[in-house]
């Protein structure tokens, strides 16, 4: 989980993180052994959050490494170089 502290900075919970992260190493997807709705979510919501806050990922190379796996997916990547431009 992020909690913003009292310089503004967002704070990352150790236990939150190595649960997320020990979930994609050990089976590469968030559910399963393929993509699915989850995987879907997360990497589009750090794809997101990315173009409005560089560093979200920063100490986190695993979470953006999934997002880039999961954009990577031929059909998903077509469909992301193609579509319409939107603030959401």
């Amino acid at each position: 989980m992020l909690k913003m502290n009292d310089s503004g900075k967002f704070e990352r919970h150790t236990n939150t993180r190595l649960s997320i992260l020990r979930i994609i190493f050990d089976l590469g997807f968030l559910v399963g052994d393929s993509v699915t709705w989850p995987d879907l979510m997360l990497a589009e919501h750090v794809a997101t959050q990315l173009g409005r806050m560089p560093e979200f990922v920063h100490t986190y190379p695993e979470i953006k490494a999934h997002m880039q796996k999961v954009r990577s997916i031929k059909m998903l990547k077509e469909w992301i170089e193609s579509r319409p431009a939107t603030k959401f």
